[in-house]
């Protein structure tokens, strides 16, 4: 169950560098599957390992052609698994069995910095973090078969003033709203509804007083390097 105070002790502990050496970065649940993911690996769950199950199965190096390097990121939802490296993001139809499995599709990013990867069913959100930050969300149903370099998001979050993007390391949709981790910048920027992301206009910002404000805090009202996010049950963690 969702913590319901702080220091509340974890249910499950799964050492994962007993079972299948993985150093994960990033995660994601969708129904009963969970999968998680970092440096050149990548683990699957079938089922929530409710009591410390080991992963059914961890990939290395490699899911078909698709070589690892340095994963940022991974995503799940009914229809694919995503999983971000460096400068791509490899999207699978379903859950790789073999290892073989080629990806359905591959989004180039030449100027990368890509980090972690949300997807709600309806979008596929990321962030580049470095050279010129920004948000990108990606309508899922948009996905085509096939390669693509530079993709076109349906959203695009640019640091353009007053909103200035440090180091955005993260970025999440939910119930039509969108969320980025503004870490270095020690805000969260939130947008009611996707469709007015990226406007000051309607932004609402978590940690600070304003969007000038950017001192790092820890408190109620503030925040020190917010990195990851998620939402559930109307609440934003």
């Amino acid at each position: 169950s969702i913590p319901q105070r702080s220091g509340q002790p974890y249910d499950v502990k799964i050492d994962l560098r007993r079972n299948g050496d993985v150093a994960p970065w990033d995660n994601a649940l969708w129904g009963d599957r969970f999968v998680a993911a970092g440096q050149n690996k990548v683990a699957i769950w079938d089922h929530i390992p409710i009591n410390g199950q080991p992963p059914s199965r961890v990939f290395t190096d490699r899911i078909g052609h698709v070589q690892f390097q340095e994963i940022r990121g991974v995503a799940l939802d009914s229809t694919y698994l995503y999983v971000a490296d460096r400068d791509f993001i490899a999207v699978w139809r379903g859950l790789p069995e073999t290892g073989h499995e080629e990806p359905y599709a591959m989004l180039r990013f030449p100027q990368g910095g890509l980090n972690s990867l949300h997807s709600d069913g309806q979008y596929l959100s990321t962030v580049l973090m470095y050279g010129r930050p920004q948000a990108l969300i990606f309508r899922v149903a948009d996905i085509r078969a096939g390669e693509t370099v530079d993709p076109t998001p349906y959203v695009r979050i640019e640091s353009v003033p007053p909103i200035q993007l440090n180091l955005p390391s993260c970025c999440i949709t939910f119930d039509g709203s969108v969320a980025v981790a503004n870490t270095v910048n020690n805000q969260v920027l939130l947008w009611r509804r996707i469709d007015q992301a990226g406007d000051p206009k309607h932004v609402v910002v978590l940690g600070q007083r304003s969007l000038e404000d950017t001192e790092p805090g820890i408190g109620r009202d503030r925040l020190f390097w917010p990195a990851s996010l998620c939402a559930h049950d109307n609440t934003l963690w």
